[in-house]
């Protein structure tokens, strides 16, 4: 489990360091009211369970996020325990060491207007060096 493995995260802590066409720790887009999603998985390669990823909200609204296994929608106004449930990022705002466990789905939306996400891997999985990760070019 993730929570496990703290000490091993802390040790492995990965900079925010420039992105090559070979070595992503870094992404970022845009967001607006519709609802949007994105691997992960397929976005920093080789993440999985045991990874820490940071997250912000660099603009001036506030976001709302969820992680799922599969594409799908979220709702900021949903009630009850439905699977549009979302949680909010308010404006300028980051979230450090979010344990990533096996949903490499980030859902996105702000209620209006538009803001940026931002995820940075933010450590290693256990077992793995930073040259099993990031190759160089």
């Amino acid at each position: 489990m993730a929570g496990d493995n703290r000490e091993h995260q802390d040790a492995t802590w990965v900079a925010p360091l420039k992105n090559t066409t070979t070595m992503i720790c870094q992404w970022s887009a845009n967001v607006d009211s519709t609802s949007n999603n994105t691997d992960l998985a397929t976005v920093f390669g080789q993440l999985g369970s045991g990874d820490y990823l940071d997250i912000a909200n660099e603009g001036t609204v506030d976001m709302w996020v969820a992680f799922g296994a599969a594409s799908g929608t979220i709702d900021e106004t949903a009630r009850g325990s439905g699977v549009t449930q979302c949680w909010p990022i308010p404006a300028k705002t980051q979230i450090p060491g979010i344990p990533f466990e096996s949903n490499y789905f980030v859902h996105y939306k702000t209620a209006s207007g538009t803001t940026v996400i931002r995820i940075k891997r933010s450590s290693l999985p256990p077992g793995t060096k930073p040259s099993e990760i990031f190759k160089a070019p």
